[in-house]
């Protein structure tokens, strides 16, 4: 489609799609844009993780999840969303358990593909303490952030609360929505 000028306008439109939609203030200065949502979460592995450490994910999820981990050189640890045949949860005694055992990253899908778990403020701002208590970090794919169900509400996981600010990333694109 052409070159993209070193500051095309997505950072200050991203802002202020965020505190329309979500009652989230974004500080431009702090957006980033990569290729795709993939290759951010890539890009954040290798960041936060040193080859060999473990990424905690949350079966069932999004496929690619794996082959990004590994591509990171990091080791996916599996924590079933636990599924109370009505909705699905975050398993926080197993992503508590991952922890202590050494993950450094949870790598969150929010809302949650293919389940379609708009999860709740309360459980992520959970999540959100309990990573800080193991000085870890959250990065959390938000693709599809416009595409909660009806009647769901999202969160991103930065607004649910200040601890989740400071030790989490989130990366998201327009085009699950728009394309």
């Amino acid at each position: 489609t052409g070159y993209t000028p070193p500051e095309p306008g997505i950072r200050q439109a991203f802002a202020a799609f965020a505190q329309r939609h979500w009652d989230w203030n974004v500080d431009p200065a702090r957006v980033r844009s990569t290729g795709d949502v993939m290759m951010g979460v890539v890009e954040l592995l290798r960041a936060t993780t040193n080859p060999g450490e473990r990424v905690v994910t949350m079966p069932p999820v999004y496929p690619p999840f794996a082959m990004c981990i590994e591509e990171a050189r990091a080791v996916d640890l599996p924590v079933p969303l636990i599924d109370t045949g009505s909705a699905w949860h975050i398993d926080l005694a197993g992503v508590r358990a991952a922890l202590a055992d050494g993950a450094r990253v949870v790598l969150l899908c929010n809302p949650h593909n293919p389940t379609g778990t708009s999860f709740s403020v309360e459980a992520l701002a959970a999540l959100a303490e309990l990573v800080a208590e193991f000085d870890a970090v959250v990065i959390s794919d938000e693709i599809h952030g416009p595409l909660a169900h009806p009647g769901a509400t999202f969160t991103p996981f930065l607004a649910a609360s200040a601890i989740a600010a400071e030790v989490g990333y989130v990366v998201t694109s327009a085009s699950k929505a728009y394309n």
